[in-house]
């Protein structure tokens, strides 16, 4: 399980042993895959650089994300700051319409070669172009901010939903099929 104690600094958070942290040296990170990038650009949009410097030295280097899940049309985490209990932070996503995952499945059942690589555990480029034939998106756009809530005092967007997005980057370019889900 998770533990926590008081920070080494009064403006440091309170340490979590076992949170969630990003594997990164920097950030923004070199090389990510196609599926996870825009997530960058619509951080870089959404957190000014301030606030993107201190989520990523305090909080998503330090592993201060006490729990992550990714949910249909959200994720949500606690993310442990200077108080005893941790913040509550989302990000909301998109989620694609039932209506248009039939349209979507249908497209990539009739395409022999992109079925077959998806079914093989390849996750082909290709298919973010048969969500744009069906008005709908894997990723945020370039340059698209995302909505973030977090339950601290602080300005919003926060440090605490910077350090989620900087962890949902990470799970996106290590599991890209996390899109699908």
């Amino acid at each position: 399980g998770f533990t926590r104690s008081a920070p080494e600094r009064a403006e440091d958070p309170r340490r979590v042993r076992a949170g969630l942290k990003v594997g990164a040296d920097s950030w923004p990170t070199e090389g990510l895959s196609p599926f996870a990038a825009p997530f960058v650009g619509a951080i870089n949009a959404t957190f000014p650089e301030d606030v993107r410097a201190e989520a990523f030295r305090d909080y998503a280097q330090r592993g201060q994300t006490r729990a992550f899940k990714i949910e249909v049309g959200a994720v949500r985490a606690e993310v442990q700051g200077r108080r005893f209990k941790a913040y509550e932070t989302s990000i909301a996503l998109d989620p694609v319409s039932i209506e248009t995952w039939e349209k979507v499945i249908d497209a990539l059942v009739s395409d022999p070669l992109l079925n077959a690589r998806l079914l093989s555990g390849e996750f082909p480029k290709e298919i973010d172009a048969v969500f744009q034939q069906h008005d709908a998106a894997l990723a945020p756009a370039e340059g698209e901010a995302i909505t973030v809530t977090c339950d601290c005092k602080e300005p919003q967007p926060c440090k605490h939903g910077a350090c989620v997005a900087m962890l949902l980057t990470e799970a996106v370019d290590a599991d890209p099929f996390i899109l699908l889900d």
